[in-house]
């Protein structure tokens, strides 16, 4: 008992207070009550033992032992009550963060765009071409080979662009929808700018096979085509809308 508390209540808090640098003083009394506890003492006195002397061996691991057992139990109870007292716990922040310098505050999501023949890049160097605002190319996929883009890469037809971009923080208030295209769908067969479409719904994404389309109105939907739509509205089963008749 005399060594913990020697240990926890003058050599620690002096330690810290002389080598604590420029952290605030709230922040070195956390660190002063934080303790000796883990593993490390006890991987000491283990070495201690090895070489040491028979009569004292013993004494040494068991003095550790006692006082990292009491230093979990007493300190490692209180560190939690401490830190509120002392302000010392966000809220707001993520707590992976302590513990990997590289977690990032928002989370990126990767896309990845197929550009076939006739697209507004095709040809075009990624300087030249449009991206969407506050996305960045990090990867294009050409024929089983992975190039790493810079602003002078060109965008040939049939490539695959992967691209991060910030993700949508939804207000719950927009529904993402899948509709399966069948033999008998109204849609199948159809450009998407000859479908009447209600004011709410919007068609985002077309999943055909192992690639995800960014339609456009020229867009033909096909058989077991996937289209992701969005739906402002609750609704188990949404209306699917018909195509819009022309006259002729």
């Amino acid at each position: 008992m005399p060594i913990y508390l020697c240990l926890t209540l003058l050599s620690r808090p002096i330690a810290v207070m002389i080598f604590g640098g420029k952290s605030a003083i709230r922040d070195r009394i956390f660190i002063c009550l934080a303790g000796l506890r883990g593993a490390s003492s006890i991987v000491f006195a283990i070495l201690a033992m090895d070489g040491g002397d028979s009569a004292t061996e013993h004494n040494i691991f068991n003095i550790v032992f006692c006082v990292c057992l009491m230093s979990m139990l007493v300190q490692g109870t209180l560190l939690p009550s401490a830190a509120r007292r002392l302000n010392l716990i966000d809220d707001n922040s993520n707590v992976l963060k302590t513990f990997n310098d590289y977690k990032e505050e928002d989370s990126i999501t990767m896309m990845r765009m197929f550009v076939p023949e006739g697209h507004p890049w095709e040809n075009k160097t990624l300087s030249e071409a449009v991206l969407p605002t506050g996305s960045l190319a990090v990867m294009i996929k050409r024929d089983g080979e992975t190039i790493i883009p810079r602003g002078n890469t060109q965008i040939l037809a049939n490539d695959s662009v992967v691209m991060s971009v910030p993700p949508y923080e939804s207000d719950k208030s927009l529904k993402l929808r899948e509709i399966k295209i069948k033999g008998s769908h109204p849609w199948l067969g159809c450009k998407i700018r000859d479908l009447k479409l209600p004011d709410r719904l919007l068609i985002v994404m077309i999943k055909r096979g192992d690639e995800n389309l960014i339609p456009s109105g020229t867009t033909e939907i096909r058989g077991d085509d996937i289209v992701v739509i969005t739906d402002t509205e609750e609704s188990a089963n949404p209306p699917v809308p018909h195509k819009e008749k022309t006259n002729k």
